[in-house]
């Protein structure tokens, strides 16, 4: 997790149904969160279980010197071909620090933002793209845009030039790498660094909608163990 990104296939069985009965059941709902609120409030068990798959995957996945721990307040998102949306960063609790105290490197504490995706049904539209530029900057400077007023600042949607300037100019040859979430599905998840790892939608041909889910989580450093 520490180079961004982690692809865990056919992660649990037991998700299969569950995220496929979401998405039956939410993708042309209007409101795929207010929907999925509605799906899990009644389905409790259903809710435990993502859960725990998704917190023991990542844990699988994680090296021994950390924990990690799920929020349960589930994401959906119902994204439509043919709005692709732009290449971002997510908003996580380490951009409330000085952008210089914001880099790849794990503190002492262990912390890292990460996002588990998962698809309801077979990826193909409206795929998830992400460049991997976890190692692409030595801090978060170059990525925060400059304050509105009364606004805090969050982070920069870069132009294409911009990125491809950037990416040319990098020293680690792993920077920039992508990855797409085409084929993926029911049952699979990819955990991704959401604060450092840029992400959007591809555009699609011919009217479809993909939906997923998404599970946000922190990691730590596991007690009595050094990073």
């Amino acid at each position: 997790m520490r180079d961004g990104w982690v692809w865990r296939p056919n992660v649990d069985r037991e998700l299969v149904p569950i995220v496929r009965s979401l998405g039956l059941a939410c993708r042309t709902s209007g409101d795929s969160a207010a929907c999925a609120k509605r799906y899990f409030a009644a389905r409790p068990a259903a809710a435990a279980a993502v859960l725990r798959a998704v917190e023991a995957a990542l844990r699988s996945a994680l090296p021994h010197s950390l924990t990690a721990r799920c929020s349960a307040s589930f994401v959906t998102f119902a994204r439509a071909g043919a709005t692709p949306q732009n290449m971002h960063y997510d908003t996580v609790a380490q951009e409330s620090r000085d952008c210089r105290a914001i880099t790849p490197a794990l503190g002492r504490d262990g912390m890292m933002s990460i996002r588990a995706w998962l698809p309801t049904a077979p990826v193909d539209c409206a795929q998830l793209l992400l460049a991997n530029t976890t190692a692409l900057y030595t801090d978060a400077c170059a990525k925060r845009a400059s304050a509105k007023p009364r606004q805090s600042a969050s982070w920069k949607i870069f132009s294409r030039a911009e990125f491809e300037k950037d990416c040319a100019a990098a020293v680690d040859s792993r920077a920039c790498s992508w990855f797409t979430t085409d084929g993926m599905t029911p049952g699979e998840m990819l955990f991704f660094r959401n604060g450092f790892v840029r992400h959007g939608t591809n555009f699609s041909m011919g009217g479809c909608t993909r939906m997923s889910l998404a599970v946000d989580c922190t990691t730590s450093s596991a007690k009595g163990r050094e990073l």
